[in-house]
């Protein structure tokens, strides 16, 4: 059923945050709208039609207004009134949510982003986590779109996913890496199908960026060394939702009192729990491959060629990957993470220190993320001369290090497949869990659920 199209009035507030014409006419009916509720949206536009400047700006207003409700017609989505606004999302998620937190003001803002992190972890406990590569998301979304180049296997796939979806017994999560590449194609009904797709089979949940994983997994190793095998394993803070695929963030609204800016951020977070995938692309630009991963790539070459002429060993690039990797990571973010333990738990810091000195520290290596990726990283390194790195192999190394630790199963593309299952990775026997490129072994796997 197709949603309903928006009044002039509703599409008029939702410019503004425009700063033309346009956007000055829709603040004002913002702070006149006791005037407007009281002679009727129309009568109170014609009050300003005597003006030079608000006459152009209402004729701009129901010429853009036009053009959006042919663009939703036609299309169903329009620039100027985004999906979410036409499907209500926002209001759907908000509808209580201003009088609801305003009645819990000694929650902050911080622990209701707890609460829901650890709500959506326990949800994700009780389901199967599949971890689809983009390439196999290209494949489903063939299939819903009816594409001629479809093949055929992912038929039964997908309607064993949406089974079992629909079933409450699994959730295929999307992540950092898959929004990039969505990001890189170039049809626009093609990204918004597989989109809609995704946010379909993932209820919108998402892993962390890389670097927000590798930050969890740092602190997880250091409070291990304060607390022992009792410590928080944090994974709440691994998952999140789409609005926060690139990280988490809370608007600061500083021209607010602190009551209302705690119940801001809160009902920014309900926001951000209703979010889609398909509504942060569906304007989104599409672009080629970041510019940096093609500069990363290129570099990363220069080093293969480098250890490939030096003869050096999978062990030795593993290692020195490993190095690498940590000592950025550890430079970048431990002094903060060790300071907020420390002032956070000091009795339990002091006790860890005085209990630790002098006997070898936690193994950074252990990592999960980091050391998965070190070993992708090392195994291209020391491939046959023939292999070229390129930038999409950085993207394949981020799945693998993303998705295997969180994951139950890795449906990836079949080279990248066969990489993680051979020595000298043989991630699939290390990590007790399938990774397959094929979607008749994918169904197997589904079917014993």
């Amino acid at each position: 059923m197709a949603s309903p199209l928006p009044t002039l009035q509703s599409w008029l507030l939702g410019q503004c945050h425009r700063e033309d014409a346009v956007g000055t006419l829709a603040r004002l009916s913002l702070a006149q709208r006791e005037d407007v509720e009281k002679l009727g949206f129309e009568a109170w536009l014609e009050q300003h039609v005597a003006g030079k400047v608000m006459a152009y700006a209402i004729e701009q207003v129901r010429a853009e207004y036009a053009a959006c409700l042919e663009k939703l017609k036609s299309t169903g989505h329009s620039p100027s009134f985004p999906s979410w606004r036409v499907d209500r999302v926002v209001e759907n998620a908000s509808a209580d949510a201003w009088a609801r937190h305003r009645a819990e003001p000694g929650v902050s803002a911080d622990e209701y982003v707890r609460r829901k992190r650890r709500e959506l972890r326990g949800q994700l406990d009780k389901l199967a986590r599949p971890y689809i590569d983009t390439c196999h998301w290209i494949r489903l979304r063939e299939v819903v779109m009816n594409d001629p180049r479809m093949n055929a296997r992912y038929v039964p796939v997908l309607a064993k996913l949406r089974e079992l979806k629909s079933a409450g017994k699994i959730l295929c999560p999307f992540s950092f890496p898959v929004f990039v590449e969505l990001n890189k194609q170039t049809s626009d009904e093609t990204r918004r199908a597989m989109a809609r797709l995704i946010d379909e089979l993932s209820d919108g949940v998402c892993l962390e960026p890389p670097p927000v994983i590798e930050e969890v997994e740092l602190r997880r190793q250091v409070l291990q060394s304060v607390f022992g095998p009792g410590a928080p394993d944090l994974k709440e803070w691994i998952w999140t939702k789409a609005a926060w695929v690139c990280g988490q963030a809370l608007p600061e609204a500083t021209a607010f009192s602190p009551e209302d800016q705690n119940t801001i951020k809160k009902v920014f977070t309900d926001h951000v729990w209703s979010s889609r995938l398909s509504d942060l692309v569906e304007f989104s630009p599409t672009k080629p491959m970041p510019p940096f991963l093609e500069e990363l790539a290129a570099k990363f070459g220069q080093d293969a060629k480098t250890y490939r002429e030096q003869k050096a060993t999978y062990q030795r690039v593993w290692q020195e990957e490993k190095t690498h990797l940590v000592g950025k990571l550890v430079r970048q973010d431990l002094p903060r993470i060790a300071d907020e333990i420390w002032r956070q738990f000091p009795k339990e810091s002091a006790l860890a220190m005085n209990a630790n000195s002098g006997k070898k520290k936690p193994d950074p290596g252990m990592l999960a993320s980091v050391q998965i990726l070190a070993a992708v990283h090392a195994s291209f390194f020391t491939a046959s001369s023939n292999m070229k790195f390129e930038a999409n192999d950085l993207i394949d190394a981020q799945h693998a290090a993303v998705g295997l630790p969180y994951c139950d199963l890795l449906f990836v593309d079949k080279p990248l497949a066969h990489r993680l299952n051979s020595k000298p990775l043989d991630f699939g026997r290390v990590y007790g869990k399938p990774i397959t490129g094929d979607p008749v072994e994918f169904l197997t796997w589904l079917e014993k659920l």
